[in-house]
């Protein structure tokens, strides 16, 4: 197996609404992926690698991409890792005692 674990389902899902969205947006993936990760509040630097002037220039273009904040809340909730145990035990107990 792989290590660490990846789930290559989520991760095409993920893809398919990159490209989705970037078509909304008129931009690339790439950048869509990278305004993204610049507005995530633990990320301090993204690394980039290109071959290709026009790579470089859809990577830059992600400073100046102006997108609403739905857009990455989605992006936030596509890519979100799934809940560990026991913290969805925690939760899901929580919720019955409230509701109880």
């Amino acid at each position: 197996g792989e290590f660490p674990p990846v789930d290559k389902e989520k991760g095409f899902d993920v893809v398919e609404q990159l490209v989705s969205m970037a078509e909304t947006y008129r931009t690339t993936p790439a950048t869509l992926a990278i305004k993204w990760l610049l507005s995530r509040p633990a990320v301090t630097s993204v690394i980039i690698g290109i071959r290709k002037i026009e790579q470089f220039d859809a990577n830059l273009a992600a400073t100046t991409l102006d997108l609403p904040a739905e857009a990455l809340a989605k992006l936030d909730t596509l890519t979100a890792p799934p809940e560990l145990y026991p913290n969805w035990m925690i939760r899901r107990q929580a919720m019955h005692r409230s509701m109880g």
